[in-house]
């Protein structure tokens, strides 16, 4: 009886000695097939030869954050409209035990080893894992993490390893939630901002996240929120510096991205003038999908152009930049041409880059119709699912067949991405074509200039005493202007006034109207009185030292017979309009600038919002007083 005891102390003794001896095996394995570690210079990241490396790749998205219409379910049966609420009714019918092991069903999954390598496949080396805070602790254990807290993690990082990809860590859904979107987990939340216990939760959290993990040499940045976009820019800034400082307790280096919000980056700064360092900034880009402009490859190519002004702020920071999300989306905007254009512009920067998404599923399958959001879709058509009627095994094998599902794979994409250059056809001419004014006429007194590399512009005098202002450029707003600006000097108090007679609808946001600018320095402070071609007039401002723009006040009406006023008195400066010839002044704001040269440069501007082509604005009865 002592003699077969001791049998089987022995021979568990041994496979448990074999045992720790394979997992050391496939810890070695797994680290000598794990990519170099990168280093940070300036605004790229090098190899350990110098060498600087292209990092370019997609983002895992509906894995740990549900967002339904990634299953082709807009308005999902059963009444489920986040993650949130799809574990509340599956806990609801089945118990917390069975919800559980339902979404770790669907967690094993989604993403499994195959798709790792077929990201590989489209010579991608950078992955972004949106990340939900639920996976590490939970509202009823704040601050606590759960036993399986790094399970999911530590796969990923052993995937990354052996397959030489590097990894963005995207914190997607945090406690309280970062806006009101399903993608930030729960929609109509927003909390993080209002309660301070969650910016606490999740300071504390990027704490244990980077001390388990900053020495992954698969590691390339923290993403500590993702799209902060139901924050103010201050609340955003404020919550920003308390995770970075979180962050910078126990990791020194790993880069951190601060996010943007619908004002851009301007108003963080420089990061290193914060005390921050290796602190870059990251930006999602949809064109023709969210911002109101068709989808069409016109679009696409004046948003590639607009990146320049992006691309000199960078340039003169001198921090990474990250793309985190974007997609063409349309074949008929320009499809995996245009992506390649994409992500060809973003590396000649010398930025980063991660596409939504990975997989995206439609119900009829495959690669059909015009849009296409993920780099692989089911193959076959997905069967019908109701979260609060369908039965327990129906759920539970559909959360199961993702696992193995034929895939249809975007191979248009995948061939655009080929590492060789590929010859790419012009783009189209602009709307209207024109690069060059129609004239070379001056005012006696003022004075032009392109701001910011502004295509040149010009004057043309017309015999009705009006005249023609041409302008190109990108935008006038967050830190860094492109324009064409007719100028001069005034010292002390002034009136101007203007009246638009005609405007070119080149783009939604093309501007013509009056400014009071302190230089000509692309992000010199400013205010301005514009008018796009919709009528709408805008009143806004760039404060010293922010480096942002910030609207005061916009009145909406038709352009015809416009004028418009701004008056200078100290350091107030008031925002005046009336449409048509007897219409009654009306005021849209006043703002105080603090700290105004005694000499400001005031005049009419003209902006197309697309630097390949001039737009014509027509002026009249420009008057200047002080």
């Amino acid at each position: 009886m002592r003699y077969d005891k001791a049998k089987v102390l022995i021979k568990g003794f041994i496979m448990r000695t074999l045992l720790f001896l394979l997992c050391a095996l496939v810890s070695i394995g797994s680290a000598l097939a794990a990519p170099p570690k990168l280093t940070l210079q300036g605004k790229r990241f090098v190899d350990p030869q110098g060498k600087p490396v292209t990092l370019r790749g997609v983002n895992l998205g509906n894995w740990f954050v549900i967002e339904h219409w990634m299953w082709d379910q807009v308005q999902p049966a059963g009444g489920s409209v986040d993650g949130v609420s799809l574990e509340a009714i599956l806990t609801e019918r089945f118990g917390e035990t069975e919800k559980n092991a339902l979404m770790e069903i669907y967690r094993n999954s989604w993403i499994t080893e195959r798709d790792f390598s077929i990201i590989k496949s489209f010579r991608f080396n950078l992955l972004r894992i949106p990340l939900n805070y639920r996976l590490f602790e939970s509202d009823a254990a704040p601050m606590q993490l759960k036993p399986d807290a790094w399970v999911w993690l530590d796969r990923i990082f052993n995937w990354a390893d052996q397959n030489g990809l590097y990894l963005i860590l995207d914190m997607h859904a945090v406690q309280g939630s970062q806006n009101p979107f399903d993608h930030s987990g729960e929609v109509n939340r927003n909390q993080l901002w209002t309660v301070p216990s969650n910016q606490t939760r999740l300071a504390w959290l990027w704490q244990q996240i980077a001390t388990r993990y900053k020495n992954r040499s698969a590691l390339l940045a923290y993403d500590p929120m993702n799209e902060p976009y139901g924050g103010t820019d201050q609340q955003v800034l404020m919550v920003t510096d308390q995770l970075v400082r979180a962050i910078r307790q126990v990791d020194a280096n790993t880069l951190i991205y601060a996010h943007d919000t619908y004002n851009g980056i301007g108003f963080y700064g420089d990061p290193k003038n914060r005390g921050w360092r290796n602190v870059g900034f990251q930006r999602h880009f949809y064109p023709g999908i969210f911002d109101g402009r068709p989808p069409t490859p016109e679009t696409h190519f004046q948003h590639l152009s607009s990146l320049q002004l992006l691309a000199n702020d960078i340039d003169r920071m001198n921090v990474p930049l990250l793309i985190g999300e974007m997609n063409v989306l349309f074949k008929s905007a320009g499809g995996a041409e245009m992506m390649r254009r994409t992500f060809d512009l973003h590396e000649s920067y010398g930025w980063q880059t991660t596409m939504w998404s990975y997989k995206a599923l439609s119900k009829p399958g495959g690669v059909g119709g015009d849009a296409i959001w993920g780099m692989v879709t089911n193959k076959n058509r997905l069967p019908n699912i109701n979260f609060r009627t369908s039965r327990l095994e129906v759920i539970r094998e559909f959360f199961r067949m993702h696992a193995d599902m034929p895939y249809t794979i975007y191979e248009d994409l995948r061939k655009m991405l080929a590492p060789e250059r590929v010859k790419l056809p012009e783009p189209p001419a602009p709307r209207n074509g024109r690069r060059k004014p129609l004239g070379g006429d001056r005012l006696i007194g003022w004075s032009q200039a392109d701001i910011g590399g502004s295509l040149a512009g010009g004057l043309r005098k017309n015999d009705d005493g009006t005249f023609d202002l041409y302008g190109g450029g990108e935008d006038i707003w967050g830190s860094n202007d492109q324009f064409n600006f007719l100028h001069r000097k005034a010292e002390g108090d002034f009136s101007i006034e203007v009246q638009i007679a005609e405007m070119e609808n080149i783009e939604t946001y093309s501007k013509a109207g009056l400014m009071i600018r302190a230089s000509l320095e692309p992000h010199s402070p400013h205010v301005i009185l514009s008018v796009f071609p919709s009528g709408e007039v805008q009143f806004a401002q760039r404060e010293p030292q922010t480096f942002t723009t910030r609207s005061i006040g916009d009145n909406k009406g038709e352009i015809k017979d416009l004028v418009l006023r701004l008056t200078r008195k100290g350091e107030r400066i008031k925002a005046e309009f009336r449409r048509g010839a007897e219409g009654e002044w009306q005021t849209l704001g006043e703002t105080a600038w603090r700290g105004l040269p005694a000499s400001a440069l005031v005049g009419p501007i003209a902006l197309s919002h697309d630097n390949r082509q001039l737009i014509e604005v027509r002026y009249r009865d420009l008057k200047f007083q002080q």
